[in-house]
């Protein structure tokens, strides 16, 4: 099944002749969207002329007449569409000034057939004739190959390759369109082509503003806003994706609720596939026509929220390394400290002081050791008896030798800086 092909007026396909200009306007105050790319425009005697094969043809753009303004004017706008020379019927003066005015429709057209179409104007300056777009529906030929400035329009309510998650339901009244209200909706599109707009359609009320999002080939998610202006009665574009390589493409949308419902009336994909099918049954090729390379796709990168965990746990395990290392250090000066302590006291122990007399055993003295080292002191108390005199003025030189000997509790230990000499026993 084909689905409808809309023709930019700009397509180089399309003949002009007389009085035509390009009009960039948009008119968003009327009722459905213009081409960004503007329309031609006439004030005077023209036409145009376009080839095509399909089965289905329309032309429509904006028409600023109405029955209330016609009978003012002195010269109404008139046109006339012509299929390979027939006359066709074209449509009234419309109750309000709109876009998308349709100005003929013709349908059951011979599919291999070239068919050529006219149209002639008369229009003046206060009652102007525009073309925006060409309706077509395609038959199964290469001709389409040769088109370009064109967007393929797929149904909401009927094209094959738009998914569905649950609660999607026919718009009411409008079997060509789907809608949902229940947040956490979603739908999936497999499309080819360079970009794709969701066009919805409008009451013209506003309701609560509600959120959704879309992205792109499993990229991240881009928000838009629904209900949150005063939108034109008719169609209108709710989002619009970037522009991308002519190839295979996948869109996820997700409504977030929880006001204004998601309508979707049809997706506008530029340069998209003709048919209707699935494009991911399709092989390199594709639909045959133009592919291009897709870019590499980006390298993981960490986000700004890994960035900060990661930094977290840098900075934290340099303080565990950090504090590790002052409980090592404190460690290891505990230690050596210990030792130094325990050196001190192994050099500072008690000394005996002993002599030698040759034929007696040796014997400890106090005062008699010292007045044989530092000579007799006088002193107020008894004086030695000769016979202790006569051995000590005969004893050799005191001979000092050390003694490890064991300390007990009761015994203190002897440190560094101690005033009081160590006692002796005087000999008897």
């Amino acid at each position: 099944m084909s689905r409808f092909v809309l023709l930019d007026d700009a397509d180089p396909t399309i003949q002009y002749d007389g009085e035509w200009t390009i009009d960039a306007e948009q008119y968003n105050h009327l009722e459905n969207p213009v081409a960004i790319s503007g329309q031609h425009r006439t004030t005077g005697n023209s036409s145009l002329s376009f080839s095509f094969q399909g089965t289905y043809f329309s032309l429509y753009g904006t028409m600023a007449t109405t029955n209330d303004t016609i009978s003012t004017m002195s010269a109404p706008p008139v046109w006339e569409c012509t299929i390979d020379g027939h006359v066709i019927q074209s449509a009234p003066i419309p109750t309000n000034a709109q876009n998308r005015f349709t100005y003929c429709v013709v349908n059951d057209l011979e599919p291999e057939t070239t068919h050529q179409f006219t149209l002639r104007a008369q229009a003046t300056e206060a009652a102007p004739i525009w073309v925006d777009k060409f309706q077509l529906l395609p038959s199964e030929t290469q001709y389409w190959a040769s088109l370009s400035n064109y967007d393929v329009m797929l149904s909401g309510g009927f094209d094959s390759s738009i998914r569905y998650g649950p609660n999607w339901v026919p718009l009411q009244g409008n079997s060509y369109a789907k809608s949902t209200s229940v947040s956490g909706s979603s739908l999936q599109l497999d499309f080819i082509g360079t970009k794709v707009a969701w066009i919805t359609t409008s009451s013209g009320l506003i309701d609560t503003q509600s959120r959704g999002s879309y992205s792109l080939n499993g990229g991240p998610p881009i928000e838009f806003s629904i209900g949150d202006q005063q939108l034109p009665r008719g169609l209108s574009t709710l989002f619009e994706t970037e522009e991308l390589p002519r190839n295979r493409h996948t869109l996820k949308v997700d409504y977030e609720g929880f006001g204004t419902p998601l309508l979707l009336h049809h997706f506008a994909i530029q340069a998209g596939d003709f048919f209707n099918r699935d494009p991911r049954a399709l092989g390199p090729a594709l639909d045959g026509l133009r592919v291009e390379p897709l870019p590499d796709p980006p390298r993981n990168q960490p986000s700004g929220h890994n960035v900060g965990a990661i930094v977290g746990g840098v900075v934290g395990g340099v303080a565990i390394l950090l504090a590790l290392a002052g409980i090592a250090a404190w460690s290891i000066y505990q230690r050596r400290r210990r030792r130094s302590a325990e050196k001190v006291e192994e050099r500072v122990e008690p000394w005996i002081y002993a002599w030698q007399v040759e034929g007696r055993p040796n014997v400890s003295t106090s005062a008699g050791l010292k007045n044989a080292i530092h000579g007799p002191q006088h002193s107020a108390g008894p004086s030695i008896s000769s016979s202790n005199a006569e051995l000590l003025a005969t004893a050799p030189r005191p001979i000092f030798s050390k003694s490890q000997v064991s300390r007990t509790e009761s015994q203190p230990a002897v440190h560094e800086g101690s005033v009081d000499p160590p006692a002796y026993t005087p000999i008897q």
